[in-house]
């Protein structure tokens, strides 16, 4: 898996990504990409990616400003 991450822009998070996918050939990588950064979800697409869902996230109250891209993960303990 991919992530947790905070990268400060689209074209370095996929740069990352891509640098992470390279160390691993053959396999099959999971990660959640953020929908907000469609420049990002294009690139990874153009890559090859492939959607399989979406996660949404909720906050109680006003959500705070996010600056820059952040990779979630997945929590594995709680399923």
């Amino acid at each position: 898996m991919v992530g947790p991450g905070v990268m400060t822009t689209d074209a370095v998070a996929g740069q990352l990504i891509l640098a992470e996918l390279a160390r691993h050939p053959g396999t099959t990588p999971l990660f959640l990409a953020p929908t907000d950064r469609p420049a990002l979800v294009q690139q990874l697409y153009a890559w090859g990616a492939k959607n399989l869902e979406v996660h949404m996230s909720q906050c109680k109250g006003e959500s705070p400003a996010v600056n820059g891209v952040v990779m979630p993960t997945f929590m594995p303990e709680s399923g």
